[in-house]
């Protein structure tokens, strides 16, 4: 028996489809060649032609067909490509993730979304870089794909979430690809759905926000990496602590800092006093009249010859200051972080 051999051009003449789909089984290459490039420019009825044939399971044929569906021009090859994503084969699914990026318009990324419960780890990572090219469009249904607490998913059995690397849920799946797509756009428009991944249970979610708002020039990142700073997870609060000292301190008003020198939690204190330094002012509060003062022209400042690891680290330098009492009262002035008298202390700038 000899090898089926279609003649591409006869089926584009006659309009023949299914022939069409049929050569795309074919052995010799360039008849699939010929076969995809014509199914391309027919366009739009060649999708559903394509979503049948991945229907059918016709192995030799499946991938063409999602090369196919994904160079149809708009959103014609999108359904197609859903279908293919529910393939048993993964790099069928691989393709289709593929496809979709290379359509890039919104009902692609969504689509993407919609399947961010994806088994394997190499395809779930090849959706984060997919969705991040794609980029602004999709950032509202990340947003309720990020903050989702209970994502319902047909894998689920009686009852119980479906467990896939390691011990991770699927919703935590998710969640944790969602929040690093939105975390890599990194935008002003995504900055009220890192806050709500910024309160998610999952630690993973909750560094990513904390790496996407870090990249934000938005004063309203700097608020919640400050909220970040007393997050439950050493991870968490070790990387706010990192951003923190490397965030454009011109983006935040001195107000807020000064604001930020009465909360209750002394890691905030600690650092809305470092980022004031570095913004070049320094106070300090008077022990009897509660008024804050300007130390600029109060104190000696020396810096340290060698800056401490930690300095390094958080990108700041050590100042040695040796200071004098409020001016208005002579009483001792008090240090904004310990709430002791401020006598000498090391400042960073």
């Amino acid at each position: 028996m000899g090898f089926f051999k279609p003649n591409v051009s006869k089926l584009v003449e006659n309009k023949d489809l299914k022939g069409l789909a049929k050569a795309l089984e074919s052995r010799d290459e360039g008849i699939v060649r010929s076969a995809r490039d014509a199914l391309v420019r027919i366009g739009e009825p060649a999708a559903a032609e394509m979503e049948a044939l991945l229907l059918k399971g016709k192995q030799k044929a499946i991938l063409p067909a999602v090369d196919v569906l994904s160079s149809i021009a708009g959103n014609s090859g999108i359904q197609g490509l859903k279908t293919a994503l529910r393939s048993p084969d993964s790099e069928v699914r691989l393709q289709a993730v593929r496809g979709l990026g290379k359509i890039a318009t919104a009902q692609a990324a969504e689509t993407i979304l919609d399947a961010l419960n994806e088994q394997d780890s190499t395809i779930g990572r090849e959706m984060i870089d997919v969705l991040v090219r794609i980029g602004r469009p999709i950032t509202q249904k990340i947003e309720e794909a990020a903050t989702c607490k209970i994502v319902e998913l047909s894998g689920e059995k009686d009852g119980k979430p479906a467990v896939i690397e390691g011990n991770l849920e699927r919703s935590d799946i998710v969640r944790i690809r969602a929040s690093a797509v939105l975390a890599n756009i990194a935008t002003a428009e995504s900055i009220n759905a890192l806050a709500k991944a910024l309160k998610d249970r999952n630690l993973n979610v909750r560094f990513n926000a904390v790496s996407g708002l870090s990249a934000i020039k938005d004063q309203r990142a700097a608020e919640l990496l400050f909220q970040a700073l007393t997050d439950s997870a050493v991870d968490v609060r070790d990387l706010a602590e990192k951003k923190m000292g490397k965030f454009d301190v011109s983006l935040i008003p001195e107000s807020l800092l000064r604001s930020l020198l009465e909360k209750e939690e002394t890691i905030i204190r600690t650092w809305a006093d470092r980022l004031l330094h570095k913004k070049g002012t320094r106070l300090g509060k008077c022990a009897n009249c509660s008024t804050w003062v300007y130390l600029n022209d109060a104190v000696f400042l020396e810096r340290q010859e060698e800056p401490s690891e930690r300095d390094e680290y958080y990108g700041v330098q050590s100042l040695l200051v040796k200071t004098k009492s409020c001016p208005s009262c002579q009483k001792p002035l008090l240090d904004p972080v310990t709430g002791k008298p401020l006598e000498e202390r090391s400042y960073v700038t």
